[in-house]
């Protein structure tokens, strides 16, 4: 059965749900000033056991019943980055397009997506590309497919807005934003709260897709102030409103 919860962003109840993927294990409360009141919608399933291929099955079930929530038209925004080293060339991390296709990998989200220029970072023994994208909610579902069929399953996230902006010049924004620390974890979920308020105070939803085997629960939840997240949660409701 899949669950639908609303909670104040950083409250006790948050913290100690086991789908709140910002906690670890101390579920320690993070020292931040949000400029707005922060909420979370978490829609979520438990589980006995899942195995990898089971994740589709669970994130399908979901994208089902919220499809309704959006505009298929509605944009959508990952901002990603790739790290490279001199003698491994390539790493864990996420690879750009160009290198995507050198190793074969399934790009047909990334074909139904438009992209930044890439921002190139040199640092001693090492290089850094950063890049926006832009995707709709029509292709949420192969949103999903390729983040758990790429293995970046369960810590990947995203954003929803409804500002009209270039891509080149939305990117620079958040570089010139944020300093260096902060800007190389702009991808991590750890991280967030450090870059939150520029989501709140633009009336941003912010995604994370997360869960974990051992807390048996997987699932999307969405953060933004009160006002973005009480209007999204009415919609939510309705999609389960014939469910006991």
């Amino acid at each position: 059965m899949i669950k639908v919860l609303k909670y104040e962003f950083e409250s006790e109840e948050y913290r100690k749900n086991i789908a709140s993927p910002y906690y670890g294990y101390s579920y320690s409360r993070l020292e931040s000033v949000f400029s707005k009141e922060p909420h979370v919608i978490m829609i979520y399933k438990e589980f006995e056991y899942c195995y990898q291929e089971n994740l589709l099955e669970i994130y399908g079930e979901i994208l089902q019943k919220i499809k309704n929530i959006f505009n298929p038209k509605d944009n959508f925004y990952l901002l990603e980055w790739m790290y490279y080293n001199e003698e491994t060339r390539l790493t864990k991390y996420f690879r750009l397009w160009n290198e995507l296709k050198r190793l074969g990998i399934d790009l047909s989200f990334f074909n139904k997506t438009k992209c930044s220029d890439e921002i190139k970072y040199t640092y001693p023994n090492k290089v850094e590309y950063r890049a926006m994208c832009q995707f709709q909610w029509q292709n949420i579902e192969d949103y999903f497919v390729h983040i758990l069929e790429s293995k970046f399953s369960v810590s990947s996230s995203f954003f929803y807005s409804s500002r009209k902006f270039d891509l080149n010049s939305e990117l620079n924004c958040i570089v010139k934003k944020f300093n260096e620390n902060t800007l190389s974890l702009l991808s991590s979920l750890n991280a967030i709260t450090s870059y939150m308020n520029y989501f709140f105070e633009n009336d941003d939803l912010y995604f994370i897709v997360h869960g974990e085997d051992h807390i048996r629960s997987f699932g999307i939840n969405i953060i933004g102030n009160k006002k973005m997240i009480d209007e999204l949660y009415e919609k939510v409701l309705k999609c389960f409103e014939n469910e006991k």
